[in-house]
């Protein structure tokens, strides 16, 4: 506990209570896995917006012809119309049922085939 404890124990712990109450706890993890669902929204929606534009630059060059998009351009399209949804999709307020699914396992993959060829192929 922080007030409490002594710094033998804080330094010990991987976890540090500053205001010695255990609410403190569920609150801390609830805001943990909101912050990383709209990681996650927010690289799923790039990845799928990003896609485009790699087609476009790849048949470009298997076809023989110039890049098709400047960088210059890319970074236009970038700027306009991905970063704003992202940032709104980052700062999205976390789901009212988050606390009742169950932890995420940290062996498994973020990024699935099966997610990954079902939302973006």
């Amino acid at each position: 506990m922080g007030l409490n404890g002594t710094d033998v124990a804080k330094s010990a712990s991987d976890m540090i209570l500053t205001d010695d109450n255990f609410v403190t706890i569920v609150e801390a993890v609830k805001q943990g896995r909101g912050i990383y669902e709209n990681i996650r929204k927010a690289i799923h929606f790039l990845i799928a917006t990003n896609i485009g534009e790699i087609v476009t630059i790849f048949i470009g060059l298997i076809l023989g012809m110039n890049s098709p998009l400047l960088a210059i351009q890319l970074l236009w399209i970038n700027l306009v119309t991905d970063s704003f949804p992202a940032i709104a999709l980052g700062l999205e307020p976390e789901d009212k049922n988050i606390m009742n699914k169950k932890p995420k396992d940290s062996k498994k993959r973020n990024f699935r085939r099966r997610i990954v060829g079902k939302n973006y192929c």
